[in-house]
């Protein structure tokens, strides 16, 4: 691998420009998930200030609304019109920014082109987190602004320039903005870069640097005050009740290892153990030791600070989420939530390996045999069928291609209705209601009645729903095609 880096001195970039056309081919080919569609119907259809306000009459669907992710959405959409791709524009900008930032954290604490390398592999070899980096959600924004601000404040540890300090809180707005879930980091961010003016408070102007993070924050919190009541209001926080350990840890590992099929994640290993819980404990079990085992060893100070306050950052999410369900019953962040809470997670780990490979060069081969396993889960997972949290939408493309091909035999002298299924109607709907809006209706179904109905998508465990006044029109991956039949009701 060092000959590798050494006649490749930029494989951390051809890693990040490999990564960026997988995600681009995803922006194309992936159909639209259920949230983008809601996202694109009941905001981005707002004015302006509507999408700043969360102006949705509906307050049930307000944090659905991850406002900086809806105007670009709204603007993309404006420019080429109502196409997949073209709303995932700005994810694909995300990840350039998460790259960089992430790329240049680790430049901080090592030199090593391999090393920065693996670890980049890391991070960024995780197909869940890569999946919300081709879809048009708050998710990717928010974890990349957040890469910004964790950079800047190790750089601000440095040199306590204020510009480093404005760029940190500039960054955290855009994370907030884009989800509300990073407020937890603006508390954090805030009392870390108070213990480092603290620190250094013989050094520099303590009071001006103090008063500029109070400004900050206030300017932060009055700027998105409006949606933010309105998002808590929906009293549709998104978590669960379980515990840290089931909703946080076990949970995305559930998720992290969901499309690769070498792994059943419904395995039980033993009475009362399932496979995911038993991965989740290993997991934990690992990091403990290798942090454990690092701290046996002296090491630079920006590994050390790396390490640190990326074990500050997950500890202050650990204590603000256990005492938000103590105090107010705030449910525990699960699934695609904590993808912004694992960030300080793979920093830590990333910042903990270097300090002991510094001290233990054998130590690099574990390293290459757990990347090796990560570059084998990552391309067993690789998929352009649809997405982790939003499986079922895998259909919505080639029905309507198909219905572009069986309608060009339908006598159009009435509007038509096409039912879809609730599940799976989102994402045909995005499709359907810009391709046959001329001379097709696109309604929601519970299949409690279909009369007037001339097409029906079903999922394929609900097919025996459909009355014998349909037939099959076409069978899919995820559903089936029924077409109503002339004179027979």
């Amino acid at each position: 691998m060092n000959r590798l880096t050494a006649k490749y001195p930029n494989a951390p970039l051809i890693l990040g420009a490999a990564l960026f056309i997988y995600l681009v081919l995803r922006v194309f080919i992936m159909p639209i998930s259920d949230d983008e569609f809601t996202t694109v119907d009941l905001h981005a259809s707002q004015s302006w200030w509507g999408v700043l306000t969360t102006a949705q009459p509906s307050v049930e669907w307000a944090p659905n609304n991850h406002i900086l992710n809806t105007l670009f959405m709204k603007l993309e959409i404006a420019l080429f019109g109502r196409k997949d791709w073209a709303v995932r524009l700005h994810i694909l900008a995300s990840f350039a920014v998460c790259f960089y930032y992430v790329y240049h954290t680790l430049k901080l604490f090592t030199s090593s082109v391999t090393r920065q390398t693996l670890y980049l592999l890391i991070i960024f070899f995780n197909p869940y987190l890569l999946d919300f980096f081709g879809i048009a959600r708050g998710y990717a924004m928010s974890i990349a602004a957040y890469s910004v601000a964790f950079y800047y404040f190790i750089v601000y540890t440095e040199n306590l320039s204020l510009t480093h300090l404005r760029n940190v809180f500039i960054a955290l707005f855009v994370s907030i903005w884009s989800n509300f879930s990073a407020l937890y980091f603006l508390l954090l961010f805030s009392v870390l870069t108070g213990f480092v003016i603290y620190k250094n408070r013989h050094q520099i102007d303590y009071k001006k640097h103090l008063l500029y993070i109070a400004i900050a924050c206030s300017a932060i919190l009055l700027v998105i005050f409006l949606p933010l009541i309105r998002t808590l209001a929906s009293d549709q926080t998104f978590g669960g009740k379980t515990g840290i350990f089931q909703d946080c840890v076990v949970h995305y590992i559930n998720q992290y290892i969901h499309f690769d099929h070498n792994i059943d994640r419904y395995k039980v290993c033993a009475p009362g153990w399932k496979l995911t819980e038993v991965l989740a404990v290993i997991c934990l079990l690992f990091w403990a030791l290798i942090h454990f085992v690092s701290f046996l060893f002296p090491t630079k100070e920006n590994i050390a600070k790396v390490q640190y306050y990326s074990l500050a950052l997950l500890a202050g999410i650990v204590l603000i989420v256990k005492i938000l369900f103590i105090w107010k019953g705030v449910p525990y962040p699960t699934a695609r939530t904590v993808l912004l809470f694992s960030m300080p997670f793979y920093s830590g780990v990333c910042a903990t390996c270097e300090r002991i490979i510094l001290k233990q060069k054998n130590a690099v081969i574990a390293l290459f045999v757990f990347i090796s396993f990560l570059t084998f889960h990552f391309f067993s997972a690789v998929t352009f069928e649809n997405t982790l949290e939003w499986w079922q939408n895998g259909d919505a493309k080639r029905v309507v291609a198909f219905l572009k091909k069986d309608l060009k035999n339908v006598k159009k002298d009435k509007m038509l209705v096409f039912g879809i299924e609730g599940w799976h109607y989102h994402s045909m709907a995005f499709y359907t209601e810009v391709e046959f809006k001329d001379i097709m209706k696109t309604q929601w179904t519970d299949l409690q009645t279909l009369t007037g109905f001339d097409y029906v998508y079903v999922p394929f465990h609900l097919k025996d729903r459909i009355p014998n006044s349909f037939e099959v029109a076409g069978t899919f991956k995820h559903g089936i095609l029924f077409k109503s039949i002339p004179g027979k009701e």
